[in-house]
């Protein structure tokens, strides 16, 4: 019993140790809710990160989270060294510094947890807010393989990261959205979130805004024979292609460059620059899914200067 009374001991004496560097916080929102804070850093105003979240739209929901604030180090060790601050399981890590750029991610973080907070029926995980996943037209985007409720497409395409992205443009307006290839949100989906908060009527949902489209370019110089490409992944069916060559130079004789778009190892389309002209445009439409590159390739006899541009959008 005595060794047992010991280990005991030693192991309640490790855990008090590792929790002595941590002071526990609690602030309230203006409807006097709890905020709960973990301070693992020194000289930190807690009610700085308080005023963020009073002033970012919430429920009831918000004393059901705790934000962790740490120095940059142990943010890194905890969610990745590109990270500015990471959520799992209703707990926030941001690190300890009171600039508008942590503002911003302290209401992005907050984000997953209203997403986490409230659930759609019907449509599992990751999924936003109701009212906002309608408006941002997420099931066609989830049903044409641009979004995912993981990250296998990337952080962009996370649609837990855009919902947290477009959450922080309600909280803290005029900062860049992250999300490019879709755009910031618009008047309806901020709208959207604040009805699914309960702060507004539904709005009118008519046409979800469109994803921009998304360009991609190259330019420089080609010797004889060289190549220029632009790889780039159509996530799925219905995508249009337009490609674009401009090359520089004095008129010759014969054909100045090709211009290829390949898929999946198969040729689509291949045109040339012909011997009179400088710019060629190759447009291809209901394209995808595919593992895609536009190729340009020199056939002059002196070195040129190219440039290579690259639209991918929906058809329609």
């Amino acid at each position: 019993m005595r060794r047992a009374f010991l280990v005991l001991l030693l192991l309640s004496g490790l855990a008090f140790a590792g929790e002595a560097g941590a002071t526990e916080v609690i602030a309230h929102d203006d409807q006097g809710r709890q905020i709960r804070f973990d301070v693992r850093a020194e000289g930190v105003d807690a009610e700085w990160f308080a005023s963020v979240l009073r002033a970012a739209p919430h429920g009831d929901e918000i004393s059901t989270v705790r934000i962790d604030i740490v120095t940059w180090e142990e943010l890194r060790s905890i969610c990745g060294r590109e990270a500015r601050g990471c959520y799992s399981r209703a707990v926030i890590v941001v690190a300890a510094e009171q600039t508008e750029e942590n503002a911003h991610t302290v209401a992005h973080e907050y984000g997953h947890h209203l997403d986490r907070s409230t659930p759609v029926t019907g449509i599992a995980e990751p999924n936003g807010t109701s009212i906002w996943w309608r408006a941002r037209g997420m099931a066609q985007l989830y049903r044409l393989g641009t979004v995912a409720r993981n990250y296998i497409l990337g952080w962009s395409r996370s649609i837990a990261e855009i919902f947290a992205e477009d959450y922080a443009q309600l909280a803290r307006p005029g900062h860049p959205h992250g999300i490019t290839w879709l755009g910031p949100p618009n008047e309806t989906v901020l709208a959207a979130i604040k009805a699914d908060l309960g702060f507004g009527p539904v709005p009118e949902i008519v046409d979800p805004p469109a994803p921009k489209p998304v360009s991609i370019s190259r330019r420089g110089t080609l010797a004889p024979g060289k190549r220029a490409a632009i790889p780039f992944d159509l996530l799925g069916p219905g995508r249009r292609v337009q490609a674009t060559a401009t090359f520089a130079g004095p008129r010759e004789r014969r054909a100045r460059a090709a211009l290829e778009i390949r898929c999946d190892g198969a040729r689509l389309a291949l045109t040339s620059v012909a011997a009179g002209t400088t710019k060629v445009t190759i447009d291809r439409h209901r394209l995808g899914p595919g593992d895609c590159t536009v190729t340009l390739t020199s056939r002059s006899a002196s070195k040129r200067a190219f440039s290579l541009l690259v639209r991918l959008s929906f058809d329609g």
